[in-house]
């Protein structure tokens, strides 16, 4: 089964942030070195993350669509998806934190930290688990069962230490 296209963004920045950091950090690979680069592979990390706020517009759980035309957005088409990965809708926090540090924009980070926010506030009352899916527009639809989303949570709250 190929990834999804929500697994698929944060991968794309994720390498576009990796190879930025090789490049800018002399302990790693210090003949790794490009004469000349000037930050454009963070430049379009963050190109990327402007781009993928589009999917964030208009939902009321805070969380990105699956699915954006990174050139035009979130397309009428793409709008009758209203369900969306739970794993896929809080796995930019990483990526988008890293970009807001590394511009020094908080932006980004605040719109991926703002649907992680909304989405640990949904999560369900008897068990404290989140669901699989959720449907963006009006928060419904879980299906209870724990979800990789929790990894994401540890993994950005390890790293903001």
């Amino acid at each position: 089964t190929p990834p999804s296209k929500s697994s698929r963004r944060p991968s794309r920045a994720r390498g576009l942030l990796s190879a930025h950091l090789l490049l800018n950090d002399p302990h790693v690979f210090p003949s790794a070195r490009l004469p000349g680069y000037d930050n454009e592979l963070l430049d379009l990390a963050a190109d990327l993350a402007v781009r993928l706020s589009g999917a964030f517009d208009g939902t009321a759980t805070a969380s990105s669509s699956s699915r954006i035309n990174l050139r035009h957005g979130v397309q009428p088409d793409m709008e009758k998806i209203h369900e969306t990965c739970l794993a896929g809708a809080g796995s930019l926090l990483l990526e988008l934190g890293l970009i807001s540090h590394l511009t020094g924009d908080p932006m980004y980070g605040k719109m991926a930290q703002k649907s992680v926010l909304n989405l640990w506030e949904r999560r369900n009352g008897e068990t404290g688990l989140l669901g699989n899916t959720i449907d963006i527009r009006t928060g419904c639809g879980w299906i209870t069962r724990l979800v990789w989303v929790l990894e994401w949570i540890l993994s950005m709250s390890i790293s903001s230490k």
